[in-house]
This record gives structure tokens, C-alpha cells and sequence, in this order.
């Protein structure tokens, strides 16, 4: 997502993000670079019609998730998924967090939240204890703490190891249970009082609790998530949550409404466009361009510019489920056609004469700035950004170093592609987008003739140097060998040997 993001902003490429089931929000890209990059937001503040959520997280603090993933603890990430999942809410619905090992410990009361800066420190400072979590002694808790709050949709997400589920039956572990039964059991309680259960599980499908996990987010009528990948966490809870609080689908019929003027959507007979069956709810940005709207007013396709690029949001989708009508209609072609034309990186090579070499492990790069009519652009404002294979971004401002003339250079990765852009602020549309490939390393680069090498390499095999073609390629003579036999000798080795070895087997040794 991120490639994604510097893609647009430092190179001009263009970006349409499509709805649908899996996108936008619950899709899990709340918060991303990809929200950062789009001309909408993602949670959706109106949700007049939807019941209010109480929601319950439980998270795993035991010893297991002091474990590193890419320089961050486990704990670490389960706790910015929970703080996603605050962020989702509005401030009407109930919110909670529990940190279990072998008890409850209470992070964030379950409560509405109107301020939730301090909430949201207090759940990223939650930190690893020890043992594993008590799944029963979790599930009682939450029981009790949704059992009577006034909120007509009440869940709770809990958060394990797959590897470290204890405590599956009350008292098995002689501690922390508040009763008998089993945690499948409390689960289906739950769910007749109306309170579902969803699991996250963080291990693989061959750990020994993977398949409890799995059985109880299936008795808790709710979701099931396995992942390997912590990092993925805070993804996977901003998604369970807006599915929970159903604040991102809206599935109903609805007529496109242009809302403003563009070649994006010129020629095309909207009143005559078939309907639209549902749509991601999301909120545009400040200074988005506005192009078509639900009957709601709620944005369909938002534009803007973004760095060096663009990106669009469609919030419909684009196959046969939201958009099932649209297939057959003459201008869904032609709709998509101008949109990703118009979304394509634009391009101004023939104001640009660049000539990068490589040298030493930098890139100098000479760019000449002409005019369509040849005379020489001077004093532009030139910005040359570089991404390389190891991720890195470089940026530097060309200096002018001649009319029309401008040089600036570049570290270079020790090895792979780089993308490089050149572009100015006063050619807005225009700029220049090439890549680079180091070449091949100083050792593979020498093309003299080591001649004192090769002389210890035929001396070493007992040849010669630089031989006479004549000599290399004269017939030598057939080599011969023949037997010679030694039994004759081997016989007079033991007839002299024989005397001796009697001798010496007779002798008295004497100390």
C-alpha cells in the first residue's frame, strides 16, 4: 500500500479504488496509506439508522506476545487493532477493552467514549504479562459486562494465540474461573442473550488450539480469522468492527447523481443510467472534487489530486452484484474508458532531454528544458525523486548549471531498478518518469587481459604461456605403457626379511 501511495504522490501515476464487499472500510483500509492517498474518508459519521454497539475487545496479554514482528511486539499490534476498532465508533456506541493472562484486567471501561485520546493512550500502553490467556475466565467477564448495557447490537472480539488457548474449561487450571462449564458452552449462552463472538487468532492451522478457536467464534455466531502475520492485526479488527457497527455497507437501490461538471463523466446519459444496488458509505475529503452522488448525496466517484498524481473512489462496485444492471448499459464502457484515461499519469517527455550516468555509486543526472519552439526553459523550480529497490525514497532539487540546463545526482542502491521523476511545479501536468538499473558490479566489469594471472595459471598446470598455434594444435605421439611385473620382487624382499624376523622373534630381550 504504501508503493502504492508513493507511486501517486512522487511519480504521477493514477490510483481508482472500486467498492464492494471488500473494500473501503471493511475491507480493512482504515487508516492505511491507501485512505491517505483516496479523496474519501472511510468512517462514516451519520449512522442515524443502525443500532447502537456495544463492543467488547479481549485481548491476549500472555508471555507469548512479547514476540517480535518486524522490530514491533505482538502486544504492540494487537493494540493498535483495538484502538483502530475505538476509532471506527461513534461516540453513541458503548466501547471496551480487556487485557486477560490469567485474570480480567479492565484497560477501558465499557462505556461511551465522547473524548477518545485518552483511551486511546491507555490501550497502546498495554504490555505482555505472563502464562496464557484464559479463555473462560475472558468470555465470563464479558458476559457480565454486556449483559445488561442498553445497546441492541453487543459483540465481543476476542484475541488468542492459537498455540496458547488455556483455561477451555472453567477451573481446569485450578485459578481464575468464576464457575463450571465449558467456554463453548458460555459462548452459547451469550449468544441467547443476544451477544455474538468473533475470534482473532494469531498462529497457523496446525497449532493445538486453532480448531477450539475456530468451533467457538462458530458458537458465538460470529467470524473466524486465523493469520501468521501480526502486522495484518490492526487490518483485520477496523475490519470486524465496521461490519459489526454496519456503518460501511449500504445496500439499496440508488440513481447516479452528477454533481458537478467534468470530462471524466462528459457525454454519458445519466438520467437514463439503470440503478445502482448498494455502495461503500464514506465522507469526502475537504477539497475533493465531487463527480457523481447517491440520491443520499453521499459521494459515488470523488477525484483530486494527490502529489504528483490522482486518485479517484468509486463506491460502487463493478461487477454483478451492486453494478449488476450497469453491465449491460452502453455507457458503462465508456464511463470506465474516460475515467482511467483520465486517471492516467500524464507525461511531458518533449519538454525533457535527460541523460543519466552512472557513476561510482551515484546517479548524475543532466536534464536540458526546452520549449516546444527550442528556446531554453530557465529558472525552473526542478524536483528529481528516486525509488529504489531497497524501499528507499531520495529527493533533491536540480541546480540550473546552463540556459536551459539543470544537474543534480543521486545516491544509488547497491544493486536493483531505481524509478526516478523529474518534474517541475510550473509544468503541473507535465513531467518525466524513467528507471535505472545499476550495472554489473566493478569485478565483472574489467575487460583487459590479466596477462600475469594467466602465466601462473599455465605454469601451474604445466603448460605454457601463449603457445604458437602451430604448438597447440601439433599431433603429439600416442602415449605407451606397459606392465612390469613384481612378484620377483616382493619374493627377494621376504627372503632377506625372513632371517630377520626370526632373529628378533628368538632374541631374549633384556630390560
Amino acid at each position: 500500500m504504501e508503493l502504492y501511495r508513493r507511486w501517486v504522490q512522487d511519480f504521477g501515476g493514477g490510483f481508482v479504488m472500486i467498492g464492494g464487499e471488500q473494500s473501503y472500510g471493511v475491507g480493512g483500509y482504515f487508516r492505511t496509506p491507501i485512505e491517505q492517498m483516496l479523496p474519501v474518508r472511510m468512517e462514516h459519521q451519520d449512522r442515524q439508522d443502525v443500532p447502537s454497539v456495544a463492543l467488547l475487545i479481549v485481548l491476549d496479554r500472555s508471555g507469548s506476545m512479547t514476540a517480535q514482528v518486524q522490530g514491533v511486539p505482538k502486544m504492540s499490534l494487537a493494540n493498535q487493532g483495538a484502538a483502530l476498532a475505538l476509532n471506527v465508533l461513534q461516540a453513541r456506541d458503548y466501547f471496551g477493552v480487556l487485557a486477560v493472562d490469567t485474570r480480567a484486567h479492565t484497560i477501558a471501561p465499557l462505556q461511551q467514549h465522547p473524548s477518545k485520546g485518552a483511551v486511546e493512550q491507555r490501550i497502546l500502553s498495554v504490555n505482555a504479562g505472563g502464562g496464557g490467556i484464559y479463555i473462560y475466565t475472558s468470555l465470563a467477564e464479558a458476559f457480565q459486562m454486556l449483559r445488561d448495557i442498553p445497546a441492541r447490537v453487543k459483540h465481543v472480539i476476542l484475541f488468542s494465540d492459537a498455540a496458547d488457548a488455556e483455561e477451555k474449561v472453567g477451573g481446569e487450571m485450578g485459578d481464575g474461573a468464576r464457575g463450571g462449564g465449558s467456554s463453548l458452552e458460555l459462548a452459547s449462552a451469550m449468544l441467547a442473550a443476544k451477544i455474538t463472538t468473533s475470534v482473532v487468532a494469531l498462529g497457523m492451522e496446525t497449532d493445538k488450539d486453532t480448531g477450539f478457536l475456530r468451533q467457538l467464534a462458530e458458537r458465538g455466531n460470529g467470524r473466524f480469522y486465523l493469520t501468521s502475520d501480526a502486522t495484518t492485526l490492526p487490518q483485520i479488527f477496523s475490519t470486524e468492527t465496521m461490519k459489526v457497527a454496519q456503518t460501511s455497507l449500504i445496500e439499496e437501490p440508488f440513481l447516479a447523481q452528477p454533481s458537478s461538471k467534468s470530462p471524466l463523466i462528459a457525454g454519458i446519459d445519466w438520467p437514463q443510467s439503470p440503478l445502482l444496488l448498494g455502495y461503500n458509505a464514506t465522507k469526502p475529503k475537504p477539497t475533493a472534487d465531487l463527480l457523481l452522488t447517491s440520491e443520499r448525496g453521499e459521494p459515488l466517484l470523488a477525484v483530486w489530486r494527490f502529489g504528483l498524481g490522482q486518485a479517484a473512489a468509486f463506491t460502487s462496485d463493478a461487477k454483478n452484484r451492486w453494478a449488476a444492471e450497469w453491465l449491460a448499459w452502453p455507457g458503462f464502457g465508456r464511463f470506465w474508458t474516460q475515467l482511467v484515461r483520465g486517471m492516467m499519469r500524464k507525461s511531458d517527455q518533449a519538454s525533457f532531454a535527460i541523460d543519466a550516468v552512472e557513476t561510482g555509486d551515484r546517479l548524475k543526472i543532466e536534464v536540458d528544458a526546452v520549449t516546444p519552439d527550442g528556446s531554453f526553459q530557465n529558472g525552473l523550480p526542478l524536483t528529481i525523486h528516486a525509488l529504489g529497490d531497497d524501499q528507499q525514497s531520495r529527493s533533491v532539487e536540480a541546480m540550473q548549471t546552463a540556459p536551459g540546463r539543470y544537474s543534480a545526482s543521486l545516491d544509488l542502491p547497491e544493486r536493483g531498478s531505481t524509478i526516478v521523476s523529474v518534474t517541475s511545479a510550473k509544468l503541473p501536468d507535465g513531467g518525466t518518469v524513467f528507471g535505472h538499473t545499476r550495472s554489473y558490479p566493478r569485478e565483472f566489469l574489467s575487460t583487459e587481459t590479466n596477462e600475469t594471472l594467466l602465466r601462473q595459471m599455465s605454469s601451474a598446470a604445466h603448460g605454457t604461456y601463449d603457445a604458437p598455434p602451430a604448438e597447440v594444435f601439433a599431433k603429439r605421439p600416442p602415449r605407451t605403457s606397459h606392465a612390469r611385473p613384481l612378484t620377483s620382487l616382493f619374493l627377494m624382499m621376504a627372503l632377506v626379511l625372513m632371517p630377520i624376523d626370526i632373529w628378533l622373534r628368538r632374541r631374549t630381550w633384556r630390560e
